[in-house]
């Protein structure tokens, strides 16, 4: 038997903004419902749903929320997606789609979601 813990992973840019435990204040970005939106950030603390930028939100956080495409070429490569909450397999053409596809599925996990030890 293992010792080790089961990983869960968990959708970065779903989870509810976090101001953190200190005082200072901020005004950072977090991912909601398909937009990138301001919130006031303490400084320290919070949670990954936490960005410096709109730009930093939107390249973290849009892209993990496009749907999967195909595009129009026909190489049948397989490639990943993520989508609601997990990350999906499906067939990528070899040109255009858009910039929710990742190689891997380890990948795809590291950019849209954080690595959690079930407990």
């Amino acid at each position: 038997m293992s010792d080790q813990l089961p990983k869960i992973y968990v959708p970065v840019c779903s989870l509810k903004p976090e101001t953190g435990i200190c005082l200072a204040a901020f005004w950072n970005w977090y991912h909601v419902n398909g937009v990138c939106k301001e919130f006031l950030y303490g400084g320290c603390g919070g949670n990954l749903n936490n960005f410096q930028t709109r730009e930093e939100c939107e390249r973290k956080c849009v892209v993990c929320n496009l749907p999967s495409e195909t595009g129009p070429c026909r190489m049948r490569l397989e490639r990943w997606f993520y989508d609601n909450g997990v990350c999906k397999k499906f067939v990528y053409g070899g040109c255009a789609g858009n910039d929710n596809r990742f190689e891997t599925l380890n990948a795809c996990q590291r950019a849209c979601t954080i690595e959690r030890q079930y407990t």
